[in-house]
């Protein structure tokens, strides 16, 4: 015990003379292990922050979300022949309106198209480039909408293409003064005049969720009146919620004969549409973020190391 005992104190003893002798590389050797230990711990709180940034906006669109478009989501390194999806049909109205009549298996079948508004004007006010997505009637069932005042489009207005529009909460902060609720006001929305009947409430920002903030929502049929929706830059999507209990698998099985047969694929063809998943790209967040813990723990490792010596 008295060896062990004296052996302690000799160390604490050379540890303590050379702390004394060599000052600077003392200081230069905490300071190393001191940047390793705050780079793994910096690292570990920066992805611990992302996925539940990640998680929240997959709750609320839903893991089960499925959406419909000739882009396939990728996410890997492999070569994507982007060149091939652009020869795929766009998803057209009649292919929205035929799977909304025929899905046994979907809670919610909804189309939407995006545009740009160079200016959305409100009497003397007025935001510019605002973005605008044009949806269909079952949209508040396929995504999660709250409202500050207001609603949703009504059934009638959303079939018979009304001027009616939704207004996101950062718009309605730029376009509207102070103390002024949007609802039942008229604003000009892609150089027509609409009523806004519904005031979303701030949803703030997500990864992979797209955010209503800076979004005004008009009904799908009135664009379709009022636009031409043919044209080059107009890529429908087509989205579709489960009902509870009913896994992506089975509803991708039910969506798929239907769309091949709308389209008259021949069984040897493959499918000129993709059925995409919210959870493909929270699964691709995944990757990044085991690479960015490996990338992190070994600058941590080289600093304490080299701090070390």
């Amino acid at each position: 015990m008295y060896v062990l005992w004296r052996a302690i104190q000799e160390t604490f003893s050379l540890v303590a003379q050379e702390l004394r002798n060599n000052r600077l590389r003392t200081l230069l050797s905490l300071l190393g292990v001191t940047i390793g230990i705050l780079c793994i711990i910096s690292v570990l709180s920066a992805v611990d922050s992302l996925r539940k940034n990640i998680d929240k906006g997959v709750a609320k669109l839903g893991s089960d979300m499925l959406y419909i478009q000739r882009w396939p989501w990728s996410f890997g390194g492999e070569e994507y022949p982007w060149w091939e999806y652009l020869k795929r049909p766009v998803m057209t109205y009649d292919e929205y309106r035929l799977l909304h009549e025929r899905l046994s298996l979907a809670e919610g079948v909804a189309i939407e198209s995006w545009f740009n508004s160079r200016e959305v004007k409100y009497t003397t006010y007025s935001v510019r480039n605002v973005s605008v997505s044009a949806v269909s009637e079952d949209y508040d069932k396929v995504y999660a909408l709250n409202f500050a005042s207001g609603r949703y489009f009504s059934p009638m207005e959303s079939n018979s293409g009304a001027g009616v529009a939704l207004v996101g909460y950062e718009v309605g902060q730029k376009l509207f003064p102070p103390g002024v609720d949007p609802v039942g006001k008229y604003i000009w929305v892609l150089g027509r005049k609409v009523k806004v009947v519904g005031y979303i409430e701030k949803e703030g920002e997500s990864l992979i969720d797209i955010s209503q903030d800076n979004n005004i929502l008009i009904p799908y049929n009135y664009v379709r009146r009022v636009m031409n929706m043919k044209g080059p830059n107009i890529d429908p999507v087509i989205e579709v919620k489960p009902k509870e209990g009913i896994t992506a698998a089975e509803i991708k099985d039910e969506i798929t004969p239907l769309l091949r047969n709308s389209r008259k694929l021949d069984p040897r063809e493959a499918n000129d549409f993709a059925i995409n998943e919210v959870t493909m790209a929270a699964d691709a967040f995944d990757s990044l973020f085991g690479v960015v813990n490996m990338v992190g723990f070994l600058i941590g490792f080289f600093s304490c190391l080299v701090g070390g010596f």
